[in-house]
């Protein structure tokens, strides 16, 4: 079953719902035809876990279509109306939902690199060059176990405070 909805990007950041546990569900983003991101979410129908996020800035202006692939129940038609992802509980803002409260988690590490949101992988590379660190490591960005892999960039000059490039 496939649900779509169409967005004018107004502003940098898409903050979705998560629920540990829930059905995944697979999200692409289209521009002029083209899938221009895509990765799984389990999306919460209501009362999530936490929110994650994607910076969208570099289609702002522009008509953005959001697909989501929600799984058939058994026992469902694939053309069932019943609406899993509730696609207007989405947020579209220039900020992060509970980003004010993001690295202050009761149970984060205070004192190793972690990413602002979702699951990392051991750091790949950790190169000193001119003056800075730069640490490069794998992680999902849109949940809490593997998947989605995607390539983060930190750099730090005293290898404690750290800044995550994304």
């Amino acid at each position: 079953m496939m649900e779509t909805h169409e967005i004018t990007v107004k502003h940098r950041y898409l903050n979705f719902p998560v629920k540990n546990g829930a059905s995944k569900q697979n999200i692409r983003f289209i521009l002029d035809g083209q899938v221009v991101q895509y990765f799984d979410l389990e999306w919460a129908e209501e009362n999530p876990d936490f929110w994650v996020f994607t910076d969208v800035s570099k289609f702002k202006g522009k008509r953005l279509i959001i697909e989501v692939d929600t799984p058939v129940i058994e026992g469902e038609s694939e053309t069932s109306t019943r609406n899993l992802t509730n696609l207007a509980e989405y947020i579209h803002s220039d900020s992060i939902v509970d980003g004010e409260t993001i690295y202050q988690e009761k149970h984060r590490p205070q004192f190793h690199f972690t990413t602002r949101r979702g699951w990392i992988n051991d750091p790949n590379g950790l190169v000193y060059y001119n003056g800075t660190y730069h640490l490069f490591y794998q992680h999902n960005p849109f949940g809490r176990l593997w998947g989605n892999m995607h390539w983060g960039h930190a750099t730090s000059k005293n290898l404690v405070e750290w800044k995550d490039h994304g």
